[in-house]
């Protein structure tokens, strides 16, 4: 845990009242600067191991903890709602998985080529498939976060979706079929922000509708 002096200096130090022992501390700083208009940043590619329970012991852990608990949920009512919503996050499943892969000795060199294929059904709904190198779906057993084919009724979903098949996927493109100059020119930004390439080319069926028109 990193914390600007600036911060120090306006806050001040831990509660060593309310958190005599440990546990729970540094979530109450980290409240109390959300409190004061400051911000907590995760670095998510940065694993630190931690031996757990080696303090205390897991009994005396467990009563720490609970007594922390006590303290935090009466000064901080939605604190509870607050990490469940930031445990189902996409920032979550990311930080998870890398973790896991850290963990596990994973170095990359074995994962598949995936692209992101958007095709724009109308100007509404939009179907998003992840794909291997050849366009073809990759298997379940091979990506647990979200089904790697939706259809999405709104730019914000898809573009969600897009976020997490790229973060998590392991994705390293967008082709993108589209409808409209708009519809394209949001997903161009997005890609970039995201750092993976991105192609595009009017919609056959669509540019065929309009010829008929």
């Amino acid at each position: 845990m990193y914390i600007r002096r600036a911060l120090i200096e306006e806050l001040g130090f831990f509660d060593t009242d309310g958190f005599p022992i440990g546990y729970g501390e540094e979530v109450d700083y980290s409240q109390r600067a959300i409190r004061a208009g400051w911000s907590n940043l995760v670095a998510p590619h940065v694993l630190v191991k931690h031996l757990r329970s080696q303090s205390f012991g897991l009994d005396r852990r467990k009563q720490l903890v609970e007594s922390s608990e006590v303290v935090l949920w009466q000064r901080y009512p939605r604190l509870g709602a607050d990490v469940a919503m930031w445990e189902s996050s996409l920032g979550a499943a990311l930080i998870k998985q890398n973790a896991s892969r850290i963990r596990s000795g994973w170095s990359g060199a074995e994962l598949a080529v995936r692209k992101i294929v958007v095709r724009d059904l109308d100007d509404e709904y939009t179907h998003v498939n992840l794909t291997d190198e050849d366009e073809s779906l990759v298997r379940e057993d091979e990506w647990c976060f979200t089904p790697s084919s939706q259809t999405v009724d709104s730019r914000a979903s898809r573009d969600r979706v897009v976020c997490e098949m790229v973060l998590l996927g392991c994705a390293e493109s967008v082709v993108h079929h589209f409808v409209s100059a708009q519809s394209e020119q949001g997903l161009s930004q997005l890609t970039r922000e995201l750092g993976v390439t991105y192609s595009s080319a009017p919609h056959a069926d669509h540019t065929r509708e309009s010829l008929d028109r």
